[in-house]
């Protein structure tokens, strides 16, 4: 499997993008901005999941060592 580096960034700020949509569809206002929300909301969380299924298939229970490491230089 590939080696993703980016993968824990988009675990963790996935869902912070999805509340920013929510939060410029109640800014909008056109139509129904809770059922917006509602819709929003289901397919951050369904994108969420499946990034996050995608580091449980990658994880190798035989490596004791640190796995998914984000390194980069400051």
């Amino acid at each position: 499997m590939p080696q993703i580096p980016f993968i824990l960034s988009v675990v963790t700020f996935l869902p912070l993008v999805g509340a920013g949509l929510i939060l410029l569809a109640r800014l909008l206002g056109k139509g129904d901005a809770a059922g917006a929300a509602r819709w929003i909301a289901l397919v951050t969380t369904l994108a969420t999941l499946a990034v996050s299924a995608v580091l449980v298939a990658g994880f190798d229970a035989s490596n004791a060592a640190y796995q998914f490491v984000a390194r980069d230089g400051w």
